[in-house]
């Protein structure tokens, strides 16, 4: 019965955030946040997160990278590029009941051109002009097999739009279908060299101290649950103000767990606080009013990295794994 909350939960989260995404597509307020980053790690992850729904199904995921030993460093904006290719790679998922997905990326006349190629039912070449309009799916009768509310498309044309590529599907009935779209970008290969997080390993002989900043009773025990089962030790601070404080009192602490939203003072406050006299510790935002662009606000306030509620175990288990090294 959790399993099954679980999953109508994020079905229903999942459905907000693409309305939400969709209104601020068509109200011109989606912000475009550009910044470098390694395009091999950051496809890797995106990857990862399908490789897991593949397995569910038993379908096979292939990869294709850029067929040279050096990463490319690419200026774009990678939440959007991330979002774009999840909701391809899921409605790919979504409709192939057997044989393979595959997704890769390739240098093309200045622009990276994606593609997400699934071996599903395939699109009739009268749908093909209209699936990426709102609402719009192939199979809309009340017998259909798939869930969702056909934005997913529309969204993924919205982003690309805002990024100023463009993007096309090409299908057959019963022959699957493979969608691509291309991103402007000013592209370097990088050396690959040994990244500093693989280089440091944990020396610290006591447990971690963990400062969890949370105002929602279920939140933090929740949190506090998390914590213990990592190894961590911690402090409950319940608004913003506090939280400073016991930064200022406690200057063992290893890494800040700050929820935007609480009383006295808010999230983003209590961290350019605690900038001003713990510039190096680890800060993580937390927040379950999340929306597309909040990561960008929230790391530009001085946090150190995002996660949106309800947290994933697994999400927190890693940004702990990383961030308490030393």
């Amino acid at each position: 019965m959790l399993a099954v909350v679980k999953q109508s939960s994020n079905r229903l989260l999942n459905t907000l955030s693409d309305y939400i995404d969709m209104a601020r597509i068509v109200s011109g307020t989606m912000k475009v946040s550009k910044n470098e980053f390694h395009l091999q790690p950051f496809f890797v992850d995106v990857i990862d997160k399908a490789k897991k729904l593949c397995d569910s199904k038993q379908l096979r995921l292939k990869a294709v990278f850029h067929s040279t030993k050096a990463d490319l460093s690419l200026y774009s904006d990678p939440l959007l590029i991330k979002k774009i290719l999840n909701y391809l790679l899921d409605n790919a998922i979504k409709f192939t009941e057997k044989g393979s997905i595959k997704c890769g990326y390739k240098l093309k006349n200045g622009f990276l051109e994606f593609f997400v190629k699934d071996s599903g039912p395939g699109i009739t070449h009268e749908k093909l002009d209209e699936i990426f309009k709102i609402f719009t799916q192939e199979e809309v009768s009340n017998t259909r097999g798939y869930e969702g509310s056909g934005l997913g498309l529309s969204i993924a044309r919205g982003l690309v739009q805002l990024l100023g590529g463009s993007i096309s599907v090409n299908s057959e009935k019963g022959k699957g279908a493979t969608f691509t779209f291309t991103v402007p970008c000013n592209v370097t290969e990088i050396v690959d060299k040994t990244s500093q997080s693989e280089e440091r390993s944990v020396i610290s002989p006591g447990k971690p101290l963990v400062l969890l900043a949370e105002d929602d009773e279920s939140n933090y025990l929740y949190m506090e649950e998390v914590l213990q089962q990592a190894g961590c030790d911690y402090l409950l601070a319940k608004n913003g103000e506090k939280a400073v404080a016991l930064c200022k009192q406690h200057p063992e602490i290893s890494l800040v767990l700050m929820d935007i939203k609480m009383p006295v003072m808010d999230g983003v406050e209590a961290t350019s606080r605690i900038r001003d006299f713990r510039p190096g510790v680890p800060i993580i935002a937390t927040t379950a009013y999340a929306q597309t662009g909040d990561e960008q606000r929230f790391l530009a306030a001085g946090c150190d990295g995002y996660l949106p509620k309800p947290i994933s175990i697994d999400k927190l288990m890693t940004l702990l794994s990383t961030h308490l090294k030393s």
